[in-house]
């Protein structure tokens, strides 16, 4: 059933746009599991050379051993799809908080407010490689877990600094569970600028193997579940509450675990996004240039490696 779903994702990529078929746009949008992971398939060999690259890059990250900086990170599980981590002793840690907080206290809330969403985005003003956040975010320790996770060196997709008002309910936001849809397999890091107690609107999840029963026996294409489906199916005593001190990172695959947030509560929440993907789904088209990452050409170094190109989606 598969192979046949693989030679049909071929053909309507090579048909987009002629009515009756689906394009890779479709699949994005409302395709389904099998559609989506045709689809990565498919990808993957019509740029099998880029992707050999990139998993010749995440073996040789692992082969260089500790960072200059001493960092070791544990690895995510791969059948849960998330992990919480607090790193000590990590300078870097405490320069990106120190950049986020100053992004903060210059920020008027509401400013950013969008209608169906529960969350605001926070303007940087430095979004350049210097920039500390950017910084941990091509750090290759983090690049080596978050690699390791995916199969290979991932695209830096975005970078986001989140004020969450957790003031009101937005009926169809990420306050309901979901799956994002960009991908097969990602991975965010969710930074807490200040500490995530149960009184912050945490992000919410159902870890990856049990969101995969839920979403076989619903047959999820796209959209909200009710809570009750969650639990009832995935479990409530299997619900995870990503909280922690301040400077935790939160790695979660949004694509692989049900998982919603930002919802009512007595206190705000301050965090920074950082969202890995494949350059392999559905979101991209089968072949050909990447185009402008939303990380923002300012991200790639002047002189970029050959980690950075295919970090940047210079290289595909």
């Amino acid at each position: 059933m598969l192979g046949t779903i693989k030679k049909q994702v071929l053909r309507y990529a090579r048909a987009a746009g002629v009515p009756g078929t689906i394009s890779a746009d479709a699949i994005f949008q409302d395709g389904s599991e099998q559609e989506r992971q045709a689809f990565f398939e498919a990808s993957i060999a019509k740029n099998a050379e880029g992707h050999r690259e990139r998993v010749r890059l995440m073996q040789e990250l692992n082969a260089n051993g500790e960072s200059s900086d001493g960092l070791r990170l544990p690895e995510i599980p791969k059948d849960k799809g998330y992990m919480l981590y607090r790193p000590e002793g990590w300078p870097l840690l405490d320069e990106v908080l120190d950049e986020a907080r100053e992004a903060f206290s210059a920020y008027k809330p509401g400013t950013s407010k969008r209608e169906r969403d529960s969350l605001e985005g926070v303007p940087r003003e430095d979004r350049t490689y210097n920039s500390a956040i950017n910084r941990l975010a091509s750090h290759p320790e983090v690049l080596r877990v978050v690699a390791n996770y995916m199969g290979m060196v991932p695209l830096l997709y975005r970078i986001n600094v989140l004020y969450s008002p957790n003031n009101e309910v937005v009926e169809q936001s990420s306050q309901f569970y979901h799956l994002d849809p960009e991908d097969v397999i990602m991975s965010k890091i969710f930074i807490f600028v200040e500490d995530v107690d149960e009184d912050t609107g945490p992000t919410t999840l159902l870890p990856a193997d049990l969101s995969m029963k839920v979403r076989h026996a619903i047959t999820y294409r796209k959209g909200r579940v009710p809570d009750e489906v969650i639990t009832q199916l995935g479990g409530a005593e299997n619900i995870v509450e990503a909280t922690g001190p301040s400077g935790t990172l939160a790695f979660l695959d949004t694509c692989r675990c049900f998982h919603m947030g930002s919802r009512k509560a007595s206190k705000p929440r301050y965090a920074i996004m950082i969202q890995y993907q494949t350059p392999y789904a559905a979101s991209f088209p089968l072949e050909g240039p990447l185009g402008a990452l939303p990380v923002g050409t300012r991200a790639v170094p002047p002189e970029p490696s050959l980690l950075d190109e295919y970090l940047y989606g210079l290289k595909r």
